[in-house]
Order: C-alpha cells, then sequence, then structure tokens
C-alpha cells in the first residue's frame, strides 16, 4: 500500500477521533459543568431568598440563615427502570434495556424550567408570568441541556377549546388536560373548575404527574408520555394518591406525528376498562392496578398492522411506575 492511496485515511480517521472525543469526553464534562454551577447557583439564590426570615420554635424565635437544599422541596425526578419488548411473529424476538425517565410534576415544572418554556399551571404564577418574574427557571442553565417545553406535547392542539370557544394565547398544560378529559368524557369528568387552585390542602385537587422524556442537548425524541391525574384519598395506604385519569401521547418516528388517548371509564377513547386490588404485598406495593383496552387508530410499528386493540396495564405508587403493554 502507497502513501498515496491511504492519505485520505487520514482525515476519516482525524473526523473519527473528533466525534469520539465530543460524545466521550467534551459533552458530560460540560453537563457536568453545567450540573455544578445550577447547584450552586441555585443555593445562592435559596439563601438570599431565606436570610433574615424569623420563624417561630416554640415561643422563641430564631433568624434562618439557610435552606439545606434548594431541590429539598421538589418532588420532579428521573427515575431508573427498564425497558421490554417480545414479539411472537412472525419469529420471536425480544430485548431488554435500561431506561430513564424524568418524571414532572406540572406544579413545579414553570418554576424548574422557567416561565419561557413551560406556561405557569396556577393564575397567580400566570400573572406574575405577565413581568417575566422567572423566565429561566431554577434548572438553568443546566436546563439549556435538559429541558421541558409545552411546545413538544399536545401538539395537535388538544385541550385549546374550552366551553365551545378556541382559547387565545397560552393555556396552561394542567388546563388543556383537563379541558381535553372533560371533551373525551362527554363531561362526566369536570375539574375544570379546580384548574387555578393551588390550595395544597383541598382535597378536590389534583395532582398531575407527567412520565416523559425531556428535550436532551436541542432533540426531543418521545415515543410516548404519560400524563397521570391523581386523585388524593385519606383511604390510600402509605398516603398514595390514586389514578383518576390518564392521557397518554403517542408519536410515531420519524414522521413526528402524535396521538392523544383519554383513560377513563367514561371516555370515549377506551373499550373495555378494570381496576384490580393490589396482590403484590412481598414487595410493600400497594397500587391499584388499571387496565385499559382500546382500539389502534394511529400508525407506529411496521410490523403491527392497524387491526389490533391496545391492553394496558397501569400501577402507580410513591416511588415506583409502571406500564405494560
Amino acid at each position: 500500500m502507497t502513501m498515496k492511496s491511504i492519505t485520505w485515511l487520514i482525515p476519516v480517521i482525524a473526523l473519527i477521533l473528533i466525534v469520539a472525543a465530543t460524545f466521550l469526553v467534551i459533552l458530560p464534562a460540560y453537563t457536568v459543568l453545567l450540573a455544578v454551577i445550577t447547584i450552586l447557583r441555585a443555593k445562592w439564590q435559596s439563601r438570599d431568598n431565606n436570610n433574615g426570615k424569623i420563624i417561630s420554635n416554640g415561643g422563641s424565635t430564631e433568624t434562618k440563615t439557610g435552606a439545606s437544599s434548594p431541590y429539598s422541596h421538589v418532588a420532579t425526578s428521573f427515575y431508573q427502570g427498564v425497558v421490554f419488548h417480545i414479539r411472537h411473529q412472525p419469529t420471536v424476538h425480544s430485548f431488554k434495556y435500561p431506561l430513564y425517565f424524568s418524571v414532572v410534576d406540572l406544579d413545579e415544572a414553570s418554576e424548574l424550567f422557567g416561565e419561557g418554556n413551560v406556561y405557569p399551571q396556577f393564575e397567580e404564577k400566570q400573572q406574575q408570568h405577565l413581568s417575566k418574574s422567572n423566565p429561566k427557571g431554577s434548572l438553568w442553565p443546566l436546563s439549556s441541556l435538559m429541558l421541558l417545553k409545552d411546545a413538544d406535547h399536545l401538539k395537535n392542539g388538544e385541550g385549546m377549546i374550552k366551553h365551545g370557544e378556541l382559547q387565545n394565547g397560552n393555556v396552561s398544560m394542567r388546563e388543556r388536560l383537563f379541558n381535553l378529559i372533560h371533551e373525551r368524557t362527554n363531561g362526566k369528568m369536570d375539574l375544570r373548575s379546580t384548574v387555578n387552585d393551588d390550595n395544597q390542602r383541598n382535597t378536590e385537587r389534583r395532582k398531575i404527574l407527567l412520565v416523559t422524556h425531556l428535550m436532551y442537548y436541542g432533540y426531543c425524541f418521545n415515543p410516548v408520555s404519560f400524563y397521570f391525574v391523581m386523585k388524593p384519598t385519606s383511604t390510600a395506604k402509605n398516603d398514595d394518591d390514586e389514578v383518576e385519569a390518564i392521557v397518554i401521547e403517542i408519536s410515531n418516528t420519524p414522521w413526528n406525528e402524535m396521538s392523544v388517548y383519554v383513560l377513563h371509564p367514561d371516555s370515549v377513547d377506551i373499550t373495555e376498562h378494570s381496576v384490580y386490588p393490589s396482590m403484590n404485598s412481598t414487595k410493600n406495593i400497594h397500587a391499584k392496578t388499571y387496565q385499559y383496552r382500546w382500539s389502534k387508530n394511529f400508525h407506529v410499528s411496521p410490523f403491527m398492522t392497524m387491526d389490533h386493540d391496545y391492553d394496558w396495564t397501569f400501577q402507580v405508587s410513591r416511588n415506583r411506575i409502571k406500564a405494560e403493554v
């Protein structure tokens, strides 16, 4: 092999080394750097917000000089789990991979990711939004790499119709979900009056957990997202809330189309539903199992035709979420 015949390999090798260095060294190091800056920024802001506050302690008073963690009150978190799949026809094939999902409490979304990305969920915060009080969120600058945006969800305009009229301007994700659930259940589940109620002690207030992939490094790949509407109940063991409704977003790649299903006993989207009490006492899991069945109306996999039904089961507890189809 002559020198002339291999000179073209030099730029190819250089390009491979640059790409490898970017993904293996530069991006992880940059991510860690932004994470450190985000934590330090949050601690600084937390100290400024808490310094000088007087709190009561059994008749005496003390000055609070700082919180132990700026994110100690945050319910939003990463969940580590697995995704598995098995196909029986035309040949048997299966896989199982570790996976991370973000579980976002919608009450916290605009606070964490910024009001410029997630419209505030409650009226008081929406009024503050006009003054751009929190445009970047408490996760900035890390949120420049991992971000939740309203624009990546409910892409077909679901929930934008209220009282028969198309809503103009910004509408919170919470309000859109409640509008959509009201529409798909023919008004039998109506939570629209609780949209702007941020009273934590109100028994009518619903927590909404969004299980999704965030936008990472400017790209959002989200085959499926789940919105769990959680109803507080005093009878649930371990203070776990009950699942009152589920909204599923299913996307097909690479066409970037989305179909949204509302899972509720009165929803027009489903054909069957069942609720089973927990049977897994060995793992201390007290969550009920919710099963929904509905007809497929959206093409996703090249291996499956449209003449199928979806059959999903769900379990949601304090620290565990299971979705099986």
